[in-house]
């Protein structure tokens, strides 16, 4: 492939989209909330064009200058208002198919930083958003300067519903998000309680967890009340407490106490000792306890998902000493 035929190529396509816009009003078509991604000819003539180009290393400067070419328009080409013949009117130019055709080339963020720099009328990206979003993958970054575009323009009737859709795309990613995080935390907490019970823990642990979750997933207050803090601090206190304890009978010994160090001080210095803890480790672990035994503690755990957060992470810190404790005792 020559230089000039890719630009002559190029040239083709989007000859096509523009004729297609102004003979038809559109040039893709969308079927239905369950399709994956929208129906776009001219854009699936770009794909094939690049992919043509082959990945060797001699293909590298055609690609590149296929993607700056695209670039381009997505800043600088025009876009006019065309009356069509059967009623309604079409915004005509190439930046709405520059701008999908670097997404699913996978170009995502310069397509988005293209767009920031979009010179004349954004309507026409804007109704391909108002249909790919939701549909076509953008991360949180990426929907977050999406977002900001839509902040400072101005002038077109798309703008209105695609804030909206855009504020519904990025609740949803979000909910998808914590869903995620949710299970993998609720998975960890059924490991934790399946632990407590091969290792012979007293079974109060579970049941301070699910006195904790109960009231997590119960329509209550969003201030927690200083009952279900302390519940917290005695379930990290106790198990961190125990499994010391344990190890030291195992081992014929007592718990060495350091001057000027508290008793959960003394806990946390020998199990950093005995289950080899890394120093990052140990302070983590630090950090967390002193937070729930700290006057401060309270005031940052008393809002609900603070005190979910904290619920989350003392799970995860459970699940490492108890999975230390059991890898390093064999038991």
């Amino acid at each position: 492939m020559e230089l000039e035929e890719l630009r002559e190529d190029l040239e083709i396509v989007f000859d096509k989209e523009e004729s297609d816009l102004k003979n038809q009003g559109y040039s893709y078509v969308y079927k239905g909330s369950q399709a994956k991604n929208i129906t776009y000819p001219n854009s699936e003539m770009l794909l094939q064009i690049f992919a043509e180009m082959g990945n060797d290393a001699a293909s590298a400067f055609f690609k590149y200058t296929f993607v700056e070419i695209l670039k381009k328009k997505v800043v600088e080409s025009d876009e006019i208002i065309c009356l069509l013949i059967t009623g309604g009117c079409s915004y005509v130019g190439t930046s709405a198919l520059c701008f999908y055709a670097l997404i699913e080339t996978g170009y995502v963020n310069d397509a988005i930083e293209s767009f920031k720099k979009r010179q004349n009328g954004c309507c026409g990206i804007y109704r391909l958003l108002l249909v790919i979003l939701g549909k076509t993958y953008f991360d949180s970054n990426q929907l977050k300067e999406l977002s900001n575009i839509l902040k400072v323009t101005r002038g077109c009737d798309e703008e209105e519903p695609l804030r909206y859709k855009m504020a519904q795309t990025r609740f949803e990613q979000l909910e998808t998000k914590i869903k995620k995080v949710n299970i993998e935390i609720n998975q960890d907490k059924i490991t934790v309680t399946e632990k407590i019970s091969l290792l012979g823990l007293s079974t109060n642990y579970v049941e301070l967890l699910n006195c904790i979750d109960s009231f997590i997933l119960t329509d209550t207050s969003k201030v927690v009340n200083a009952g279900m803090i302390s519940t917290l601090r005695t379930f990290m206190a106790d198990l961190l407490k125990d499994i010391a304890t344990r190890l030291a009978k195992s081992e014929g010994t007592k718990i060495p106490h350091a001057e000027g160090k508290s008793e959960m001080g003394d806990i946390r210095s020998y199990l950093k000792s005995k289950l080899d803890f890394t120093d990052t480790d140990d302070k983590f672990i630090d950090s967390f306890v002193d937070i729930l035994h700290a006057e401060g503690g309270h005031s940052f755990m008393s809002e609900k998902e603070y005190f979910r957060l904290s619920r989350n992470i003392a799970i995860e810190i459970a699940l490492f000493v108890l999975s230390k404790y059991e890898k390093k005792y064999k038991i």
